[in-house]
């Protein structure tokens, strides 16, 4: 079962990937974060809601299907407010909590 995150507007994340997470402990690499959107919209998550799509429309820095539980959510950026960005504070949001959203409203 996923562990997920309910965004109700585009959402400007940092996050990196779980399984990179793992192989930083084990070899000391350093950890690589990415700038994504998370969007609400349910043509950006497969019909089972295993995998969200990023964008490089969006200035993700990620692009492609990937599977939600492979996504760590490290710090919330900025929500898109009408046309305009805005900063986001969540006090309810828990640093390292995996994946983006669980259910689209259906």
């Amino acid at each position: 079962m996923n562990t997920v995150m309910d965004f109700d507007r585009p959402t400007r994340v940092i996050m990196h990937f779980r399984e990179d997470e793992l192989r930083s402990a084990k070899t000391g690499v350093r950890l690589v974060h990415y700038q994504v959107t998370i969007d609400p919209d349910p043509s950006w998550y497969d019909p089972e809601r295993r995998f969200i799509r990023f964008n490089h429309q969006d200035n993700s820095e990620v692009h492609g299907w990937v599977p939600i539980d492979s996504v760590v959510i490290d710090s919330l950026l900025a929500t898109l407010e009408g046309e305009e960005w805005r900063p986001v504070k969540r006090p309810d949001f828990q640093e390292g909590e995996s994946a983006v959203r669980e259910a689209l409203g259906n």
